[in-house]
């Protein structure tokens, strides 16, 4: 993979359980313009709407336009829990213990931070 930053472009399958969801994602190398909003991933120009027409335009140089396949996988842990985890496909850290946790609270509760603070 490169060390260009990925950008999740489209979801190619979702699988829905009772308590997680998890999505097959595309994401494509991506390029910030210096200068000028958004990124630009090798995919074709026209289809995402950039103009090159205009008289001043830089020099582009998108990046290959091969998707990078990544799993998404978002399970309730409870009420207000969630935990995301992502990785490649192949990839087993997608399973490892020490995920990621983030903590929802609603809108009545803000919760005290502290139980967010030792799950980052």
């Amino acid at each position: 993979m490169s060390d260009l930053p990925v950008l999740v472009r489209r979801v190619s399958d979702v699988e829905v359980g009772p308590e997680y969801v998890e999505l097959a994602v595309d994401g494509f190398a991506g390029v910030h313009l210096d200068g000028a909003p958004g990124w630009l991933t090798g995919e074709d120009p026209l289809a995402l709407g950039v103009e090159l027409s205009m008289p001043n335009l830089p020099d582009l140089h998108p990046p290959a336009a091969s998707p990078h396949p990544h799993r998404v996988r978002i399970d309730v842990l409870g009420p207000q829990l969630l935990r995301i985890r992502s990785a490649p496909p192949a990839d087993g850290d997608r399973d490892r213990p020490e995920a990621t946790y983030c903590s929802f609270p609603d809108a009545g509760d803000r919760g005290s931070g502290a139980d967010r603070d030792h799950r980052r």
